[in-house]
């Protein structure tokens, strides 16, 4: 039996569209394959399978149709909901997923209501859909817009669009989403949890979704997008960057005092060797270099992070040493502290750990 490559490309180019990325960068496409296991332990299995994500990257709708006209039926395939500056390539010149500290602007995000497993049956649909008219209902008395609703097929996501919000302006737009999140889902956790419906966290900048009018190899559900013109909510930006936030808040599933924060009194000397042979590092440790993405002080910081990791330092230590040392970086110039340094390195861990 064939592979089944059926996907609604109107709802795929109309939802791409939508996403606003045109004049902004590029869109991330990212298939992934049914046998596909995270994890170091899996390498050999994800060899033997030809399990690896593919990721490509989509300037039109063009490039859109030609990524599923090649993936669709036979890997579950998402784009990025923000754009990307560039195209991210790795140490071996391929293109790569985009981390957190990738994503130069915001433009959209989007609430996910599922239930456990997919929806079986017309009566559980129009409960959930009841419920999403609730939420719907809570935002417009807020003087919010309403969001789009699409069909995942496990459930139904609420995407919001903003007005571009740049991150070197404002570096805590990240948490402003998970406050938004938060409160969305402790105002609603007794209804969720009577229900048995899930809302999963999903405001990360780098995150992806199914590309609407595809569907998940195997699956019957097509998703579905409902949306019409791209409507971007002002009244829903203010109401972000005024929200209270925790400003020394870490990273998801790091504790305060798990990371060290001891840094050493000169460079590490494997990163003093790297100044003077590799250039990309000894330009973003002199502050320089960058044609895109965070150009800020703590972008620099973060994007040499980065590159050190990638080059094998990788001691949390010899990495808050080259932060609290930089003459332009955050530390210095910027007086950030110790939680400043604690946040950068755990984030640069975790997205150079994908």
């Amino acid at each position: 039996m064939g592979i089944e490559r059926y996907f609604n490309a109107y709802d795929a180019v109309k939802s791409y569209n939508w996403l606003g990325h045109d004049g902004h960068g590029y869109t991330e496409l990212l298939a992934i394959h049914p046998l596909y296991k995270p994890g170091k332990e899996y390498y050999e299995e994800n060899v033997q399978n030809k399990a690896f994500p593919r990721v490509w990257y989509a300037k039109d709708e063009r490039e859109l149709l030609s990524f599923l006209n090649r993936y669709h039926g036979s890997h579950m395939c998402c784009y990025g909901v923000n754009p990307r500056a560039e195209i991210l390539r790795n140490d071996k010149n391929y293109p790569r997923r985009a981390g957190e500290s990738d994503i130069a602007e915001v433009q959209n995000f989007y609430l996910d209501f599922d239930y456990a497993d997919e929806i079986k049956d017309g009566k559980q649909a129009k409960t959930l859909e009841d419920f999403l008219d609730e939420v719907d209902s809570y935002l417009l008395e807020n003087k919010f817009n309403r969001p789009v609703r699409a069909f995942s097929g496990k459930g139904y996501h609420l995407l919001f669009a903003l007005p571009t919000i740049q991150v070197s302006e404002h570096e805590d737009i990240s948490d402003r989403l998970n406050a938004f999140w938060q409160k969305l889902h402790d105002k609603y956790a007794s209804d969720t949890e009577s229900l048995g419906i899930k809302m999963d966290k999903t405001t990360d900048l780098a995150r992806v979704a199914k590309i609407y009018g595809t569907k998940k190899p195997g699956s019957y559900d097509i998703s579905r997008f409902t949306g019409d013109q791209r409507i971007e909510d002002n009244s829903l930006l203010e109401y972000l960057l005024s929200l209270p936030i925790e400003q020394s808040k870490l990273p998801k599933g790091s504790q305060s005092k798990g990371l060290p924060i001891t840094t050493y009194d000169s460079l590490p000397m494997e990163f003093s060797k790297m100044i003077e042979n590799n250039l990309e590092i000894a330009r973003l440790w002199e502050g320089t270099g960058k044609n895109s993405g965070d150009s800020s002080r703590s972008g620099y910081d973060m994007s040499l992070l980065h590159a050190c990791i990638k080059q094998g330092i990788t001691d949390p230590r010899d990495l808050a040493t080259i932060l609290a040392l930089r003459d332009n970086g955050g530390v210095k110039s910027s007086g950030k502290g110790d939680d400043y340094i604690r946040v950068t390195v755990m984030k640069a861990l975790q997205n150079s750990a994908w």
